[in-house]
């Protein structure tokens, strides 16, 4: 509305002002035949650049020195942005106005001033750049790992230039960049409800369900500034569970079948606990060795296969009673595995 409002005011006073010039010897009439005036056709983005289309009208064929104040003209191919741009309104729309088209970029919030003056007249308007704004969407869990749940998480944006990078105080997230006009995110996110152009795709990856994201947007050859600081929920890692398949033993060996999966989750059900390490094997009481699994020997960390089966091999003590194995698998806590039976010596 302000740029609207500008415009209109602007074109107003430029038609009284080209109608005459004041001279020594009264009024006389302006050499133009037209009023000059500026119209902002596309609304602005401080993010250094999305371009502001801005159009300059007046006589056919006259020559303007424009300026800009809190912005810059895109530059041509063999040229550096500037704050002044000649132009000359070689074009003619179907009102017979002469006209121009230039755009400009920011990196400023705020408005910018753009103006020119071929006396008697002098155009000035205003032009407004939007702060960059993102919007962090609620995270989608994909699948449970060891310990974690990933995420994909959509973030959008007002602007489709630059790239934007997040921190986590939770987790992790990749890519460490990620571009606004990515063809994988404009495919995998749902179109901005508030139409925003730009998106970016992220997996966040994390034990816990609420964490804390910082997003900064970077542009071409700058540092990046922080556009949004905001809390997001996911899904917390579940936990594990176990189940003994088929356990076996004497009075010095034993071994057991089992089989972990995910504790279910509203988002995960019947998930098996593939490649998952078991750390930390003990019984209680003690007494009880592990010599191997099926996923290695005695020195290597017995892990379940791709639908999260595992046989572990142990040595016994001379203990006869039944004994309860423990486990700590990657990620969880302390997890009962099942109970070796007694020998059947003790009978």
């Amino acid at each position: 509305m302000r740029t609207l409002f500008n415009m209109l005011l602007a074109a107003v006073a430029l038609l009284l002002a080209s109608s005459c010039v004041l001279g020594d010897e009264g009024i006389e009439q302006s050499p133009y035949e037209h009023a000059f005036f500026g119209e902002v056709t596309t609304s602005g983005v401080a993010d250094g650049l999305t371009p502001v289309s801005v159009t300059v009208y007046g006589d056919e064929g006259v020559t303007l020195t424009l300026q800009v104040v809190a912005a810059e003209f895109v530059a041509g191919v063999s040229e550096v942005p500037r704050s002044e741009k000649t132009v000359q309104l070689v074009d003619v729309d179907e009102r017979g106005f002469g006209f121009a088209e230039v755009e400009l970029v920011s990196s400023n919030p705020g408005l910018a001033t753009i103006s020119f003056k071929l006396a008697p007249v002098a155009v000035s308007l205003e032009v407004e750049f939007e702060a960059v704004g993102t919007r962090v969407d609620v995270p989608v869990p994909l699948e449970l790992r060891p310990g974690s749940v990933a995420h994909e998480v959509c973030i959008y944006a007002n602007t489709r230039y630059g790239t934007l990078r997040v921190q986590s105080d939770r987790g992790s997230l990749i890519p460490e960049n990620s571009p606004l006009d990515s063809t994988e995110a404009q495919l995998r996110c749902a179109t901005d409800e508030e139409g925003w152009p730009g998106v970016a795709l992220f997996e966040w990856t994390s034990a816990e369900a609420i964490a804390q994201f910082e997003v900064r947007h970077t542009g071409v050859g700058d540092e990046g500034q922080v556009v949004q600081s905001t809390q997001v929920r996911g899904v917390a890692f579940p936990g594990y569970d176990a189940i003994l398949l088929r356990a076996e033993r004497n009075d010095s060996w034993a071994q057991m079948h089992v089989r972990l999966s995910y504790r279910e989750t509203p988002e995960f059900i019947n998930a098996a606990a593939a490649t998952v390490a078991l750390d930390g094997l003990r019984s209680i009481p003690s007494g009880l060795s592990l010599v191997g699994s099926s996923s290695g020997d005695e020195s290597a960390v017995p892990q379940t296969d791709s639908e999260g089966g595992v046989v572990l091999y142990f040595e016994i003590a001379s203990a006869l009673e039944s004994l309860s194995v423990f486990a700590t698998p990657d990620g969880g806590g302390t997890l009962f595995l099942g109970e070796l039976p007694a020998s059947p010596e003790a009978e």
